[in-house]
């Protein structure tokens, strides 16, 4: 018995060790998409140790599943081992087709769209089906070969499996130090190539290294601050440089442009009793009753409301410390930048996407508590309107975050009781009664609510509500149990509760009315582009969504994302695409569906929204 068990374990290491080998050498494909600057030594290091560590991960979660199924005959666990082998081969090399043609990974929509599209994906001529099949018994006769040099091998020493999976785990252990170091230090290059392999999600530690004194953040910001666009990005984005329409404005007659986004603000506690100030400044404003973010998460929510793109392109614009088109535009008209977020900037790294370029942009607001740093970005933005130069517009931008924390101040009276005297996330559960925990929300929104009357207060002294455009909303909303499923908070599902938000846009001269068809974030960078900023491109160049005042619109459905998932939400229905490959159909109301209604002709719509500013 002893022997045996010896054999299965030299048996599972040299298993192990072939399939990191096979593995590594079926992922190379994906090298092609990165290019390293000539004499960056760190940067191929990277891509070397990377390579072999990432896929020796997959290895490894073949050969766990194997030591799971150790109790087998030893016959039956070689069999049922190859063919794991085979079927994760395979797998790869649909994944490297897969992104080879649309530039994103396999993932469950991917499936559900070969499923449901068939032909109307890929032409499956006489051909292409005799390569692929000629692939697929290739993949296979691999994996038999290492299932049989694994069993030769296994008879000899353990010593050289010991030392192949030492230099593997150096290889996993060097990569993920490289790329915190120079992510860390705002590289432009090591980050870029993450989102080119599969389910790679890399270790960063800014904070840490912020922290032990390593680095200052906000020093290797600005040193960094004018690198060039890595060369390995596979965006085409914007479609065509940007052109502008003639305009005989000058620069300080172009409108000044406010967003005020508060975190974590839900549609229906957008109202007099919890935000009185901000209801009453909507009466003079245009109302969007329809309006849903692009995502149910800060990082997708911010992300869609500036490129006016879907979350699924995050992890591309990132790698690419790619800013946004309307950014582009905003310093093409030489407007001014006032940035203040209570929030850090660099989690999610917004400083690396939506304000990359924003020179002296604050990273981190100074103060021990959330409402004290919205105290504090109130501050600082009045201070910014006394000492700005007036002679050119500005685009200021608050993000407010009291009520992502349910947050406020202990001396500020409650407006909503009873109020829970703190968030005990561990309490809740179906039965919990939300009122409290509700309460308190509203209390901390209350208090937002008084930070922005300050800014619009001062906006109105001074008389530049008569050339300023402001934009008040949320970046997603917040549950508090609503389909009594569970589900508290944010980031967790696709329902109104987490996606339906407030949007208010007051326009100089404009009349205020209620705007009640379906509107998101995806259209509100286009709209400033077209109207406010004389951009002459088509939308099509830069964004998926449509001008928000345009009613003839094609949209039955709209693309939502989260931080590792993303959907297709319809009126009647929700289908979830999750990164282990499952789809999830449901309601409205998170109930199960056997089946989505969604045609081949919607998959693939939604594929082209996603992959339209890929290279």
């Amino acid at each position: 018995m002893l022997l045996n068990v010896r054999h299965k374990v030299r048996w599972l290491l040299s298993q192990f060790v072939l399939n990191v080998v096979l593995l590594s050498v079926l992922g190379l494909p994906y090298l092609t998409w990165m290019i390293t600057p000539q004499h960056d030594w760190l940067a191929k290091l990277y891509l070397l140790t990377t390579q072999i560590g990432w896929f020796g991960l997959f290895a490894l979660a073949i050969s766990l599943a194997m030591l799971a199924l150790s109790w087998l005959p030893g016959r039956w666990l070689k069999c049922i081992a190859t063919l794991i082998t085979w079927l994760a081969s395979v797998l790869l090399i649909v994944d490297v087709q897969v992104y080879q043609q649309y530039r994103f990974h396999l993932s469950g929509f991917v499936w559900e769209l070969l499923i449901e599209g068939g032909d109307e994906v890929i032409s499956l001529s006489w051909y292409t089906l005799l390569m692929a099949g000629m692939i697929v018994l290739g993949l296979g006769l691999a994996s038999l070969v290492v299932s049989v040099l694994s069993s030769k091998l296994a008879r000899t020493q353990l010593r050289w499996t010991r030392y192949a999976c030492a230099i593997w785990f150096a290889c996993l252990l060097t990569s993920q130090s490289i790329h915190m170091w120079r992510d860390a230090n705002y590289d432009s290059v090591v980050p870029s190539y993450s989102y080119h392999w599969p389910l790679y999600y890399p270790l960063t530690a800014k904070r840490f290294f912020h922290k032990m004194g390593w680095i200052d953040i906000q020093a290797a910001r600005e040193e960094n601050l004018t690198l060039a666009q890595p060369q390995s990005s596979n965006l085409n984005y914007p479609l065509h440089p940007l052109s502008y329409e003639k305009s005989t404005q000058q620069p300080k007659q172009q409108p000044n442009i406010l967003f005020i986004a508060i975190d974590t603000w839900r549609y229906d506690d957008a109202n007099p009793q919890v935000t009185p100030h901000i209801s009453q400044f909507a009466q003079r404003s245009l109302r969007f009753q329809q309006h849903v973010s692009g995502g149910n998460s800060t990082q997708a929510g911010i992300f869609s409301l500036f490129y006016g793109l879907p979350a699924t392109y995050w992890n591309a614009f990132l790698s690419a410390q790619q800013r946004p088109a309307l950014m582009d535009a905003l310093q093409a008209q030489d407007y001014q930048f006032a940035i203040y977020a209570a929030a850090p900037l660099n989690s999610p790294p917004f400083d690396r996407t939506v304000f990359n370029g924003v020179e002296n942009l604050r990273i981190d607001t100074p103060a021990d508590t959330s409402p004290q740093r919205d105290a504090r970005i109130t501050d600082d933005f009045i201070d910014f309107l006394h000492t700005r130069d007036s002679s050119k517009p500005y685009f200021g931008f608050l993000f407010y975050d009291s009520a992502h924390a349910t947050d406020f101040p202990a001396d500020m009276p409650l407006h909503f009781s009873p109020s829970w005297e703190r968030v005990d996330h561990i309490k809740l559960n179906n039965d919990f009664d939300p009122e409290p925990y509700r309460n308190r929300y509203r209390n901390a929104l209350y208090y937002i609510d008084t930070q922005v009357e300050r800014v619009l207060k001062s906006l109105q002294a001074r008389g530049e509500l008569d050339h300023t455009i402001v934009v008040i909303t949320s970046d997603h909303g917040q549950e508090f149990n609503d389909n009594h499923q569970n589900y508290w908070g944010h980031g967790s599902n696709y329902s109104m509760a987490q996606i339906h938000v407030p949007l208010y846009i007051y326009v100089p001269g404009r009349e205020s009315k209620d705007i009640r068809w379906k509107t998101t974030h995806q259209d509100i960078a286009p709209t400033f582009m077209q109207r406010t900023l004389g951009v002459s491109n088509p939308v099509s160049d830069y964004s998926v969504g449509y001008d928000l005042f345009d009613t003839q619109r094609d949209r039955d459905w709209l693309l939502i994302g989260s931080y590792f998932n993303y959907a297709m939400v319809a009126d009647d229905e929700i289908m979830v695409t999750y990164p282990s490959g499952s789809v999830q159909t449901m309601t409205p109301q998170l109930e199960p569906k056997a089946q989505h209604s969604f045609t081949s002709s919607d998959l693939m719509q939604a594929l082209t929204q996603m992959n339209r500013f890929l290279k």
